[in-house]
């Protein structure tokens, strides 16, 4: 069981790693607590966040946790949140 759920979560980041270095440092998201890994993290997302934003925020956090947690049911989630707040995907 703990070698397939590294295999799906190597899935998850292997198009964003070139090496085996970064594809463990992308990993450690599923080991560490947010805080470990910024422990600014509360004070920086909040100075990210606008007002307007926290309803559809609170909606994904919603359907993220109700989700199958793989690359579809986490992209439905995300398609889901922004059609139901009538918002549009921006990479900057």
């Amino acid at each position: 069981p703990a070698a397939a759920a590294l295999a799906a979560r190597c899935a998850l980041f292997k198009d964003r790693a070139a090496t085996l270095e970064e594809l463990a440092e992308l990993l450690l998201v599923f080991e560490l607590e947010p805080a470990a890994l910024n422990r600014n993290l509360a004070d920086d997302l909040t100075a990210q966040v606008r007002p307007e934003a926290l309803p559809a925020l609170a909606s994904l956090a919603e359907r993220l946790a109700a989700c199958t947690w793989d690359k579809a049911g986490i992209a439905a989630a995300l398609r889901d949140t922004l059609a139901a707040h009538r918002l549009k995907f921006f990479v900057n």
